[in-house]
């Protein structure tokens, strides 16, 4: 039997497009199918080629990237149609949405004011937005501007956890760890990072964040740093927790190689890892863990890596076909976004099957008029792909 996907590509426009596509495919068959365009929307603003979206009940949340009125985007996922827009300022943060909230952290020094909120938006804040009419509930503006990292939460403890970052780029930025209270973004604590923290996530009442300088966990309740890992320095990767408890996150940084690592998540400690014969490969995805193999990629290739023998299974890429995004799996194929970084080539979405890494099919996007480059992850809803 054949199914429909459909495939929304979010890409940095400077139009600020949504491109739809879909294909028609038997499930079993891995021969390539070209897919072809649904639709397409323009709305305020341009994507951010870093932050995904976020797809609930039958809506797609996005953010955008300006120099001026960058919106939260709220878009009908049969159509396209946009359902609302906040105004919140420049964002790297993918959406995350809590019940009937959605939070999110601007990264930009903007100068306008927000619907809602009178006043100019003049410096970095994380945001809380109602999902369903997009107005503001709360905001707090104590994170550091310059470098929004993403947030995640601990509902049970009524808890938004976020990384931010002063100076990203500079030689010695300095970070900032901070837990909030989900109802009305009152601060809990704040601890500090040495280096860009780029983002984290929550795990047995510890908040571990991935950074430039080190691997960190710190007590969820308190702030109080448990454990760091200064083997373990990720510019793009975030950590995953595997059923088998272990953490796993790609290394890449300064003069660090890629590397996949897997950690004990109670202590911090390396357990194993493995290294690309590239060593001037950086890791620019977080890892993918799906049937005792783990999947990520750098700048030149996709990598799969058996997690039982700690040995590589495969690698796939070379000629501007390494994924610049975090991959996604579905039906025993996985989807990643790419580009050659080459002015005037395209950027495409690839799928390959998962035990070979062969090509089913890839998909053009034309780079004219817009900064070249998919870096966001896909998500997968209702047998549909989001870009």
């Amino acid at each position: 039997m054949k199914k429909v996907l459909a495939v929304i590509i979010l890409v940095s426009l400077l139009a600020a497009t949504i491109i739809v596509i879909g294909f028609t495919r038997d499930q079993t068959d891995r021969t390539q199918e070209i897919p072809k365009l649904l639709w397409k929307k323009k709305v305020v603003g341009t994507f951010d080629e870093f932050a995904g979206v976020t797809v609930v009940n039958k809506t797609v949340y996005t953010v955008g990237k300006t120099m001026d009125n960058a919106p939260v985007t709220a878009l009908e996922a049969e159509t396209g149609e946009i359902i609302w827009q906040t105004e919140v300022g420049s964002c790297d943060s993918t959406p995350m949405i809590v019940d009937n909230r959605l939070f999110v952290i601007n990264c930009m020094w903007d100068d306008f004011t927000v619907r809602d909120v009178d006043q100019p938006v003049d410096k970095e804040r994380i945001w809380c937005l109602n999902k369903e009419k997009g107005t503001v509930i709360w905001f707090n503006d104590s994170v550091l501007p310059d470098g929004g990292g993403p947030v995640s939460s601990a509902p049970a403890k009524n808890r938004i956890f976020a990384c931010s970052t002063k100076d990203i780029y500079a030689k010695k930025p300095i970070g900032r760890v901070q837990s909030f209270r989900s109802d009305n973004g009152g601060l809990v604590w704040t601890s500090s990072y040495v280096g860009a923290s780029t983002g984290g996530i929550f795990f047995e009442n510890r908040y571990i964040v991935s950074g430039t300088n080190k691997l960190a966990a710190y007590d969820a309740d308190n702030g109080e740093r448990i454990w760091a890992n200064k083997e373990i320095k990720s510019w793009d990767s975030l950590p995953v927790v595997a059923k088998d408890g272990v953490l796993y996150i790609g290394g890449g940084y300064g003069k660090l190689p890629l590397t996949l690592f897997a950690v004990n998540p109670n202590n911090g400690d390396t357990l194993w890892s493995w290294r690309a014969e590239n060593n001037r490969e950086l890791t620019l995805t977080t890892p993918v863990i799906h049937n005792e193999k783990v999947y990520f990629g750098g700048y030149s290739n996709l990598y799969c890596v058996d997690l039982k023998t700690h040995s590589l299974v495969w690698k796939r890429g070379g000629g501007g076909e390494g994924p610049y995004s975090t991959p996604v799996i579905a039906n025993e194929i996985i989807y990643y976004g790419s580009t050659t970084l080459e002015e005037g080539e395209p950027d495409y979405i690839f799928a390959r099957d998962i035990d070979t890494g062969n090509l089913i099919w890839k998909y053009e996007i034309d780079t004219t008029g817009r900064l070249q480059g998919i870096f966001s992850q896909p998500t997968i809803s209702n047998n549909r792909l989001y870009f």
